[in-house]
């Protein structure tokens, strides 16, 4: 059981429906294990308007899955990652994910996939 997806969708003629299949999928799973106490918050971005906004959120679901799996605070997977990618501000301190450029949460992500492999956790994707 996950606690966090990314899905994408897609709008044609005025008709918003899931990009493919296993997007489809993973959506009703998630709404399949989750249960009527859950509050489900839900982050929307237009693909190509703010990237780097939805690199970040897949950022913080990859995180999220990792703590949930290995037992451990969320905020200290993010201290691993962002050693791993090594992402620090100008005063050599880490940085703050929503302060990275789309290429730095890309480091992040691929530190985040690397992680995923070792633990055998299956991608979100």
């Amino acid at each position: 059981m996950r606690d966090a997806i990314i899905v994408t969708l897609k709008k044609k003629d005025g008709v918003v429906s899931f990009k493919t299949k296993k997007d489809k999928e993973n959506y009703n799973q998630f709404k399949e294990d989750s249960s009527n106490k859950d509050d489900i918050s839900l982050l929307m971005t237009r693909n190509g308007t703010i990237k780097s906004l939805k690199i970040l959120a897949k950022v913080h679901v990859m995180i999220k899955e990792i703590a949930l799996e290995m037992g451990e605070a969320p905020s200290d997977i993010k201290k691993i990652v962002k050693d791993r990618a090594m992402l620090k501000n100008i005063f050599n301190e880490p940085k703050s994910f929503a302060d990275c450029s789309s290429e730095e949460l890309t480091l992040a992500i691929s530190e985040c996939k690397k992680i995923f492999t070792f633990l055998n956790i299956k991608d979100l994707e």
